[in-house]
């Protein structure tokens, strides 16, 4: 039996209908050649999906359920699962359009350079950005990825990029050391596909729009400052994509932008999420951990 062309993978955690729907999506793509891998981290597994499945009947969907929950190590089993040379991720809860599939494989297939490809993402309110999406040299992010021109990138986005099986394996795959929220893990691998020499385009044909489900996933109810995942996240990103002699110039920037507040209450909170933060990253940093997920019966 010849392989999928495409492998298009989605994590999935308590997402429900909103995931039928991103199913229902991939499978009216015009592009046909694919497989799809589902890796649903929900306990007990997503309770809608079966009848979907017998319903649909479609052969293209490998659906696996696995514990523990983690996004990088989802995404790492769809990896080693994956069928393809080339693996889309998208999140369970977008709507593509019909030849988003098709663009990510003309990519990759045009351009012996490309070895990951960043698409455009849309959502309810979103203007078109002035410039495309980068961290700025202190690791701030700058503009979006709803930007109309083709280029080549520094980033991508977790819900909608695509990665050359090789590359991924080469890479080890993604870091799950980045947990909870998984802020940074796409844009930790992104980096280090560039530190290989490899290069990322971003093709705006690439669309999706992006339905920001309000539960489930990766969501954090909060604002971001005032959650102690981003600062876990968001540091050890710092402290491994600098070099360390730049470490205290870089921490004491992020700390005066993320900590600032009109009221001392608030400030004194952030700032022990904060140094919680960065006592969490600075330990991942020298004493990581891989969390490998299991399938479940």
């Amino acid at each position: 039996m010849t392989s999928p062309k495409v492998t298009v993978a989605i994590p999935t955690y308590q997402r429900g209908a909103v995931l039928i729907d991103t199913l229902k999506s991939v499978l009216k793509q015009e592009f046909e050649d694919f497989e799809v891998i589902v890796v649903d981290q929900t306990k007990g597994k997503t309770k809608e999906i079966d009848p979907f499945l017998r319903q649909t009947d479609d052969g293209r969907i490998r659906y696996f359920a696995v514990t523990p929950p983690s996004l990088p190590a989802a995404r790492n089993f769809a990896i080693s699962k994956s069928k393809s040379d080339i693996i889309i991720f998208i999140d369970d809860d977008v709507i593509l359009e019909k030849n988003f599939i098709g663009q990510h494989y003309h990519l990759h297939t045009s351009r012996n350079d490309i070895k990951a490809v960043a698409g455009r993402i849309t959502h309810e309110g979103s203007e078109p950005s002035e410039k495309l999406f980068h961290f700025d040299w202190f690791g701030f992010e700058n503009h979006s990825f709803n930007f109309p021109e083709p280029q080549e990138a520094t980033a991508f986005q977790g819900c909608n990029f695509s990665v050359k099986k090789e590359i991924a394996e080469k890479l080890s795959g993604f870091d799950t050391n980045y947990t909870k929220s998984s802020l940074r893990e796409e844009s930790d691998f992104a980096f280090r596909i560039r530190k290989e020499g490899y290069k990322i385009w971003y093709e705006p044909k690439a669309t999706l729009y992006h339905l920001w489900a309000p539960s489930g996933g990766c969501r954090i109810h909060k604002p971001q400052r005032d959650s102690l995942s981003f600062y876990e996240n968001d540091l050890y990103f710092s402290l491994k994509t600098k070099p360390a002699v730049v470490w205290p110039v870089v921490l004491s920037v992020k700390y005066l932008r993320y900590v600032s507040a009109r009221s001392m209450p608030v400030y004194i909170q952030r700032t022990k999420l904060f140094l919680k933060g960065l006592r969490y990253a600075i330990s991942r940093k020298f004493s990581g951990k891989v969390i490998i997920q299991n399938p479940v019966d």
